[in-house]
């Protein structure tokens, strides 16, 4: 493994050892909070201090009161089984007792201790872990972590007396350090001032953590390498107390999971060489060479030979690709027979049916001859119809593209018109709207004067006393909306919008089905067709098409 590789797997051990490592902090604050919390209900309980203010008075304790304030510690204590021991003392003395592991409290310079923590105003103080004389056997020198903290009278605010709250060392360091670890490594916590609290190796106990360590501590959590004792040291702070939690791993532990990784590293490339250059060899003969064999006869299908030979009677991919092949050609072979050569002869058929049919543009321009006749004869009506039937047909024509322009589509719907008011005359009037400004905008072609003739055919021919159409062009929100409304008979409108949705074609709606197919086809599933009508009332249709997309 490269230097870079194993500095970067160093990395995400050392991040590994320090999220274990945290861990324990819930835990661990979890109880310095709860015994922090413990010692400030005590302080403000009025029973403690009723006993407080009476021993400083008189000099005495009074049973009676003895008990309310036994009474009131031990039902807060009953449930937190890591406190060892609780004392409250003043004057020098100690007043009460909780706990099986203290005989006195005459290891401390009791007076020395109350002035001590007057100084600190009412806040805690932690001590190291101390070795006590108990008076249970076998734990006649249990080592304990003590907070002590002032006790000032509620009203007037002068001390009154002091209290401790003691935990087992032994409970505390199971909150932090590891079993796992290896007997190398080391987990103890440490104070501000650099004198070890707790460890989980007794021995250091009273001692202090080493200066380059307090020193090399920063910030709430991290780590480094201590090269001179060749280890590393993972730690975090505890706001609530001001320690640091530490644990040391030795560098040859963490390094030898490099050295084990390096083995299997070099094993699997030695097996994944060996395994390569067997299954190539395997893959040659199997796969590589049939395959090679099975590409030369593919080229011959190029220059017209159908005929490929199984090259293997295998019933692997391989063989089953050979197969599959064969099959192929076969297949286009009888194609080429069949279909192909079937269709040459229709469209051969085809085009002579074309060729039989008359010619668009001369039927165009025999449309042209005969308005000519009609004006030398001066039959002026006829030869307007005619100048009309014939701009329809050339719109239609429009040079064969489908796209043309607004302006374009509304002179086509204009001669539409004429030629349907030589038909009904004044019967139905049509009422046109267009905003001339998208004149030049492209669209499809045939799309306006379809849905003026759904109006004429299918909602006013039936009508006794003609009717009204209603057309408008306009611009909406980027799109071009055609409208046409008439107050004719009206239909169904559901089964319309069925028709619509469906791919069956029907000649009641034909015109208006193509259109709405024309447009989805051209503009996608947004645009179309939007259809509303109601029996005897009329009926309303909308197209919607694209503008952006249209504009020169």
């Amino acid at each position: 493994m490269n230097s870079v590789i194993a500095s970067e797997f160093m990395e995400k051990q050392y991040e590994k050892e320090l999220e274990v490592l945290k861990q324990s902090k819930p835990s661990l604050e979890n109880v310095l909070e709860d015994t922090q919390t413990l010692s400030r209900n005590i302080v403000g309980n009025k029973e403690v201090q009723a006993l407080l203010e009476e021993y400083e008075k008189s000099g005495m304790v009074n049973e009676e009161t003895l008990s309310r304030a036994k009474i009131y510690i031990e039902e807060m204590i009953y449930m937190k089984r890591y406190i060892s021991s609780l004392s409250l003392f003043s004057k020098g003395k100690t007043l009460y007792q909780y706990g099986g592991y203290y005989k006195s409290e005459d290891i401390f310079d009791l007076p020395e201790l109350e002035k001590e923590l007057g100084e600190l105003n009412g806040k805690p103080m932690w001590d190291s872990a101390r070795m006590h004389r108990g008076y249970i056997a076998g734990k006649e020198n249990c080592p304990m972590v003590s907070v002590y903290r002032i006790i000032n009278h509620l009203y007037r605010l002068t001390p009154v007396g002091a209290e401790r709250i003691s935990i087992s060392e032994e409970y505390l360091c199971s909150l932090y350090a590891s079993a796992e670890s290896s007997e190398e490594d080391q987990s103890y916590i440490f104070d501000e001032d650099g004198r070890i609290v707790s460890a989980r190796e007794k021995e250091l106990l009273t001692g202090n953590v080493s200066e380059e360590i307090v020193e090399r501590v920063n910030g709430q959590d991290g780590y480094f390498v201590e090269e001179k004792h060749g280890q590393a040291v993972f730690y975090y702070k505890v706001p609530i107390t001001g320690w640091t939690v530490v644990r040391t791993k030795s560098m040859s532990v963490l390094q030898e999971q490099i050295r084990m990784i390096n083995n299997i590293i070099w094993m699997c490339l030695t097996l994944a060489i060996f395994f390569g250059f067997v299954f190539s060899i395997v893959q040659k003969h199997s796969v590589i060479d049939p395959v090679v064999r099975l590409a030369s006869d593919v080229e011959k299908v190029d220059e017209g030979n159908y005929d490929i030979k199984l090259h293997t009677g295998n019933q692997d991919e391989i063989g089953m690709l050979n197969q599959s092949v064969i099959q192929m050609t076969s297949r286009i072979r009888d194609l080429i027979e069949t279909v192909y050569k079937g269709q040459i002869h229709m469209r051969e058929a085809e085009i002579l049916s074309l060729q039989a049919q008359i010619n668009p543009h001369f039927l165009y321009n025999t449309l042209d001859t005969m308005r000519w006749i009609a004006i030398e004869h001066q039959e002026e009506l006829l030869a307007c119809q005619i100048e009309a039937l014939s701009s329809m047909f050339r719109h239609v024509l429009n040079n064969g593209k489908e796209v043309t322009t607004v302006e374009e589509e509304v002179a086509h719907l204009k001669n539409y018109l004429e030629v349907q008011h030589c038909r009904f005359g004044e019967k139905i009037q049509v009422e046109m709207n267009v905003d001339e400004q998208l004149y030049s905008c492209r669209v499809l072609k045939l799309i306006l004067q379809p849905l003026v003739e759904n109006s004429f055919v299918h909602g006013l021919e039936e009508k006794i006393g003609g009717g009204k159409i209603s057309v408008s062009v306009t611009g909406e929100k980027g799109a071009i909306v055609y409208r046409v409304t008439d107050n004719g008979v009206g239909v169904d409108a559901v089964k319309i919008r069925e028709i619509l949705r469906t791919e069956k074609q029907t000649g009641k709606i034909y015109a208006l089905k193509n259109v709405n197919d024309r447009i989805k086809l051209k503009y996608g599933e947004a645009y179309g067709v939007t259809f509303q009508s109601k029996v005897g009332e009329g009926t309303e249709v909308v197209v919607q098409i694209p503008r952006a997309l249209m504009e020169d």
